[in-house]
């Protein structure tokens, strides 16, 4: 195991990795203005950003899939290895142990981290064009990107090669020296991510009451893994067909904000009839992927994260219906099982979810009582035109009845109705200034 950086039970050691000291992190930037009067301005920046590691890698694996051990702290090893019993419906009785003779039972799970584990770090780069059109009006052109290098994964470093269910405690690397281990998931520094993306923004500063604010961004970002905690992936032994659209992705993102502040419409009743502004904040996005997963150990590997095999168009011949509140997003029937000792032909995230939209209005009314004091009234309109933001559905192959459907808003399985984008709804609110 040396190999891999894996200790075994009884190495002595007082440091989970060794420490990284080469972390140099220059960074800079410029602007330039090639045009005199200063209406063009050309800015550009670079950096080095190092992160360290989350204590909850380490120590809070809380729920990882292949049932490797929860971290560091939980790792079996001595003759009164610390377990974990759960038991119900339980009789106290006195003198006598809750848990009786319980024992756990091999293989067991363990945690491990890279001895060679280095501190990740990004590179964020830039390049803008901004240039004012009119003393009110500013418009801006950048590119935006950031690259991730020695970022964390966990893998199992014990993982069966693929094959029939039955035996593959036998097909692990490491069973001849630990019979007794299963999955050991392994932290290490060995994946990438990249972020690329092109960002415009138009500005309009107050002009005859109105500002407004306009904005989008068209990126893509990739990467190996995007979730470490309570996360495997597909191959441990293959990252290189990790690598795909990152969890968060979103290519298309438009955001616009709107506020006028209407004229005083009359001469009389200055209380009433000044003091109001209209508002409007708009979102609209395209969707996140997909993490579209078999649901069964098709491999025999014991990950539960083999992906499936596509078959044909999931977005032809989707039918809905209109009894239920349910809707259908993708044909279950482009999908199917991989073959027995596969990990299925479809990419890591390659599909993607329902996209989102709101439209926010609001109407605000100051009213000044005294010099120091006034009063703002407001009326607000969330989701104005009560468009349905769709969850993502369900990504399951072996849970038929939810697999393709979309059985929530955004929202919806924690806080129904609640939130940006839910269902519409309004408010009235009265706000003391001072």
């Amino acid at each position: 195991m040396a190999g891999k950086g894996f200790v075994g039970p009884g190495s002595g050691l007082d440091t989970l990795y060794q420490r990284d000291l080469n972390n140099f992190a220059p960074r800079m930037g410029f602007a330039y203005t090639p045009i005199k009067g200063g209406k063009t301005v050309i800015r550009g920046s670079f950096g080095f950003f190092y992160d360290v590691p989350p204590l909850n890698f380490i120590v809070a694996n809380t729920g990882a899939p292949n049932g490797g051990s929860a971290g560091v702290h939980a790792n079996p090893g001595g003759s009164s290895p610390v377990y974990s019993i759960a038991l119900s419906s339980v009789d106290l009785v006195l003198n006598q142990s809750i848990f009786g003779s319980a024992q756990p039972r091999p293989p067991f799970g363990a945690y491990a981290i890279d001895q060679n584990y280095r501190i990740t770090y990004v590179m964020n780069y830039n390049l803008n064009v901004q240039h004012q059109l009119t003393s009110s009006t500013l418009v801006q052109v950048g590119y935006v990107a950031s690259g991730g290098r020695k970022l964390s994964v966990l893998q199992n470093i014990n993982m069966p090669t693929p094959g029939p269910v039955a035996g593959a405690q036998q097909r692990r690397p490491f069973f001849n020296q630990y019979p007794d281990l299963a999955a050991i998931n392994e932290l290490n520094s060995a994946t990438n991510s990249g972020y690329n993306s092109l960002q415009a923004s138009i500005r309009q500063s107050l002009f005859k009451g109105m500002t407004a604010n306009f904005n989008y961004t068209y990126g893509h970002a990739i990467d190996t893994t995007s979730d470490v905690r309570n996360n495997m992936p597909t191959n441990s032994n293959d990252l290189r067909n990790e690598c795909g659209n990152s969890t968060f992705d979103i290519r298309h993102i438009v955001t616009s904000f709107v506020s006028y502040d209407i004229p005083r419409f009359g001469k009389a009743l200055p209380l009433l009839t000044k003091g109001w502004t209209v508002n409007s904040l708009m979102t609209f996005h395209g969707g996140s992927p997909l993490k579209i997963l078999a649901g069964t150990n098709v491999s025999g590997t014991g990950e539960s994260r083999d992906r499936v095999d596509l078959t044909g168009d999931p977005f032809s011949g989707v039918a809905q219906n209109p009894a239920v509140r349910t809707q259908r997003w993708f044909n279950p029937a482009a999908f199917g099982r991989p073959a027995q000792g596969t990990f299925g032909n479809l990419g890591r995230n390659a599909i993607y979810g329902p996209g989102f939209g709101s439209v926010d209005f609001s109407v605000f009314k100051a009213t000044p009582i005294t010099e120091k004091i006034s009063t703002q009234l407001r009326f607000e309109i969330f989701n104005l035109f009560n468009r349905t933001n769709w969850a993502n559905p369900g990504t399951s192959l072996a849970s038929a009845a939810t697999f393709g459907v979309m059985t929530n808003t955004r929202n919806g399985g924690s806080a129904p109705g609640l939130g940006f984008g839910e269902p519409r709804n309004m408010q009235i609110a009265l706000k003391f200034i001072s």
